[in-house]
């Protein structure tokens, strides 16, 4: 399921949606490929994106919620970690036994969620607070 950027998505902080903008383009690419039957291709593309992505894009927020004495950080810090560990039990999977459909679809859903649940809810709280700080 490709996702279309709209205000569900939408932060109100211009670099963290421009950064999220640039997430989702790359997840469609990847469910393009995927329903093209070149989701193993593609796989390992998305995976070298995302390691880029996540260390720019984390540490970018994690420094924006220094700066303003973000409350919530400790759960959004965790959050993070958390998708850290996650990605790197599939990076890890993917670089010990290849691609398989089963980690094409993890992957798919592990994103999928990540936008549904972080980006909605934890993402949008610390953009609120940082228009607010």
């Amino acid at each position: 399921m490709a996702l279309i950027w709209n205000n569900k998505f939408n932060t109100g902080h211009q670099l963290i949606d421009a950064e999220h903008k640039e997430l989702i383009d790359n997840f469609n690419l990847f469910v393009a490929a995927c329903k093209a039957g070149k989701g193993k291709e593609s796989l390992s593309k998305t995976v070298t994106f995302l390691e880029q992505y996540v260390a720019k894009h984390f540490a970018e927020e994690e420094r924006l919620m220094r700066q303003v004495g973000y409350p919530d950080s400790p759960a959004h810090l965790m959050a993070h970690d958390e998708f850290r560990g996650r990605f790197r039990a599939m990076r890890d999977e993917l670089d010990q036994t290849g691609c398989s459909i089963s980690l094409i679809i993890e992957m798919n859903e592990f994103l999928l969620r990540w936008f549904i649940l972080h980006i909605q809810g934890v993402d949008t709280n610390l953009a609120f607070y940082l228009t607010k700080a």
